[in-house]
Formats: structure tokens, C-alpha cells, sequence
């Protein structure tokens, strides 16, 4: 097979739709449906809160994760957030468009690619959504395109591990030698027959990605013509990837490998002076904590159906976890109840502030948590909550004696 330079113009196509053939082979989505509805809805300025949160709330992985980061330490709340609308308005729409079509797309991209690959990967791609974000928002005119800044930096690497996945040992020897990025596309261009920008050209035409999302990937090593040239919404994003792609990012952490990365290239690209540009970076370390909130252990890329499920129930299950467990007396509380319906275990237990958790399990696998105020809730209402429907009346009879226990 020729190597990647040696190809002409007409030859881009044969080899994108073998890339395409391979892809496949993968198990990779075609049409990720949950992304592209909120692709829609990005894409609608009159799209609202409610009208993500109904797309949402049809995903349980994406719920799950969602309501993990509103719950998380960066938005204080006095209370669990157990609710995908009040998770919305919690973390706000454009925290919403990014994280949402982010974690959907990168999921339909992620079946094994990420198994042989150390995390690293993973947590600079999140960074330089984090900062390509950052970056519009810091330009005039800029901050409307900081949602699908963020789809872009963090789609930018998107090719590596499946490089990794597709060409094995041959790309670890790249990969291994570059210390910068453009490095590491220069390895790929002159050394093996397709690099990863192809991969992610190819994975954005799938899904039918619009052009403001995938040229920008695309040319991503294309120099951009300056802003007093051209200003356009397409061309502000090529500038935005070419930045944010060739930035040199430390592993696992929230940090460029220099103090002010390419100081010169953000002057000229964006007019960010150097405070402006530590600004953008200040900010898109803060995002990048917020973000992998959202993005955790998706780098583990579950290889079936089941280990999806598996893995969405217990991202709904941490929601409360830490607060129970800080919470809960074991001297002063009544000891849990446990009761049994609908082939699911139910466990109740008071907690140290006086309210309840009800915590239901399939065998060992947490489900769904639920937190309620005893002395008002009902055991009735507390099985409808957790959508238990076959109400056997012995242990009907047991939790609202229990309940009532709870309450005094």
C-alpha cells in the first residue's frame, strides 16, 4: 500500500472510502442518532432548554453523565440535582450543546479504539475542545460558535486511537516518536498510507457532519488565512482548530506543554495579547475539570451493548453515592430496609439529615438512586419514582411500615 504523500488528488476518494470499509469493520455508528438530533438542535436558534432535555433524557448514558456533572463539586449544589431539566439550566446551554453532542459523537467513535491507547489521548482531546471553546469566547464576535469550537477541538484526535486500532505496531512507532502534533502528522504523511485527519475526515462525512465542524477538522494543518482577511464564521474555526490542534498539551492535566503556547500565532490569529491569552487558558482549564466530569472513563470504550447499560447505571448510581455515604449515621439511622418488587431489590435508608435514599438494584447492579423526605412521600409514590409497577401487597404492606418508621 502507498504511503499517504504519494497520492494524488484523485486518489483522496478511493482511499477515503476504504477507510470508510474499515470503519465499519470497527462497529463504528454510521449515523449517531442521539448526536445528530442535537446536531439539529444546535444548528436551531430557537431550540431551548426543554428541548434538549427531551432529546436527552432518551439517552441513559448521556443522562447519566450529564447529571454526574451538575452534581459535581464546580456547581455547589446544597442539593442532588436528579432531574435532566434542572441539570440543564444548572449547567447552562452551552455547557449543554457542547457536552451533549461531544459525549455522542465521541461515543459512536469509541467501540475499542481506545483499548490499546493510554488515556493521555482521551484527556488532550477534552482539553482542546476546552480551549478552542475558550477561544471563541474570548474573540469579538466569536462566543455564538463556542459550543461547536468545543465539538471541533475535541474531534481534532479523534483519528489517533483508531489509527492505533487499524494499523497496530506500525502506528505505535509513529506515534511514539512525535513530541508535537505536527510531528506526528508529518510521521503519518510520509510513513504510512493514511493519517489521522483522513480517519476523522472520513468518520465527520458518516455523519454527515455540517462544513463549519468538518473542513475545520479537515485542515486542521492548513495554514488560515489572517482575520483582517477573512472573518467568516468557517474561516474564525479553521483559525480556531489550526490553534488548538498544534498546541502541545501535558498528559492528564489541564495544561498546554508552555506557559503561553504559541503566543505569537494567538496574537496574530485572534489579537490576544499575552494576559488575554493566559485568560483563555485560565478559563479552558476550569472547562477542561468541567468537562471531564462529563467525559470520564469514556476512554474505556465499552465494546457491547450490555457493558453500555452497565456502565450508564452506574454513572446514575454515583450521583448521590458520595453524599450518602458522607451522610448516612450508622450509630443513629435505622438499619435499611430491604424489600423486593418487580424482580428488583429496593433498599431504603435514612440519612443523617432526616431524609430518605431509595436505592434500587437488578442482582448486584445499582439502577437508579432516589432521594425523598420521608414524612411526606408515600410508599406508593416512592415505587412509582422508581418505575416499579408490579406492586406486590405483602411488601407494599412491609415499606409503608418502614416509611413510617422513617418518618417518626
Amino acid at each position: 500500500m502507498r504511503i499517504r504523500s504519494e497520492l494524488s488528488g484523485a486518489e483522496i476518494e478511493a482511499l477515503y472510502a476504504g477507510l470508510d470499509r474499515r470503519l465499519d469493520g470497527l462497529g463504528l455508528e454510521s449515523q449517531p442518532e442521539v448526536a445528530l438530533r442535537i446536531l439539529k438542535l444546535v444548528s436551531d436558534p430557537d431550540s431551548g432548554v426543554s428541548d434538549f432535555a427531551r432529546v436527552i433524557r432518551n439517552d441513559q448514558a448521556l443522562t447519566g453523565r450529564l447529571l454526574k456533572t451538575s452534581n459535581s463539586a464546580f456547581f455547589a449544589q446544597r442539593r442532588p440535582v436528579t432531574s435532566i431539566d434542572r441539570a440543564c439550566v444548572i449547567l447552562g446551554m452551552e455547557r449543554i450543546r457542547a457536552l451533549s453532542l461531544g459525549f455522542s459523537l465521541a461515543r459512536a467513535s469509541a467501540p475499542g479504539a481506545f483499548a490499546d491507547l493510554p488515556r493521555r489521548i482521551w484527556g488532550v482531546s477534552v482539553y482542546r475542545g476546552c480551549l478552542a471553546a475558550e477561544i471563541c469566547r474570548a474573540t469579538s464576535g466569536g462566543s455564538e460558535l463556542a459550543a461547536e469550537a468545543f465539538i471541533v477541538g475535541l474531534m481534532l484526535d479523534v483519528g489517533v486511537p483508531l489509527m492505533h486500532k487499524m494499523l497496530g505496531e506500525q502506528y505505535e512507532a509513529v506515534l511514539s516518536a512525535a513530541r508535537t502534533p505536527s510531528v506526528l502528522f508529518r510521521g503519518e504523511f510520509n510513513g504510512l498510507p493514511f493519517t489521522h485527519v483522513d480517519v476523522a475526515a472520513v468518520l465527520c462525512r458518516r455523519w454527515s457532519l455540517p462544513e463549519l465542524l468538518t473542513l475545520p477538522i479537515e485542515w486542521r494543518y492548513v495554514p488560515p488565512p489572517d482575520r483582517e482577511k477573512s472573518d467568516e464564521p468557517l474561516q474564525r474555526m479553521q483559525r480556531v482548530a489550526y490553534y488548538a490542534g498544534a498546541v502541545s498539551v501535558k498528559p492528564d492535566v489541564d495544561q498546554p506543554t508552555e506557559g503561553r503556547p504559541m503566543a505569537t500565532a494567538a496574537e496574530r490569529l485572534f489579537d490576544l495579547d499575552g494576559i488575554a491569552l493566559d485568560e483563555v487558558l485560565a478559563n479552558a482549564a476550569r472547562e477542561y475539570r468541567v468537562a471531564m466530569t462529563a467525559f470520564t472513563d469514556l476512554a474505556e470504550a465499552p465494546d457491547n451493548t450490555e457493558s453500555i447499560t452497565r456502565q450508564a447505571h452506574e454513572t446514575l448510581a454515583d450521583l448521590m453515592a458520595a453524599e450518602v455515604t458522607r451522610q448516612v449515621n450508622a450509630e443513629t439511622a435505622p438499619p435499611p430496609g430491604s424489600f423486593r418488587f418487580d424482580g428488583f431489590d429496593l433498599e431504603v435508608r435514612r440519612l443523617e439529615t432526616g431524609d430518605a435514599v431509595a436505592v434500587l438494584h437488578s442482582g448486584e447492579e445499582p439502577i437508579v438512586q432516589h432521594r425523598f423526605d420521608p414524612t411526606t412521600g408515600t410508599a406508593e409514590q416512592l415505587l412509582m419514582v422508581m418505575g416499579i409497577e408490579q406492586l406486590e401487597e405483602s411488601e407494599l404492606g412491609r415499606l409503608r411500615a418502614y416509611l413510617l418508621q422513617l418518618a417518626a
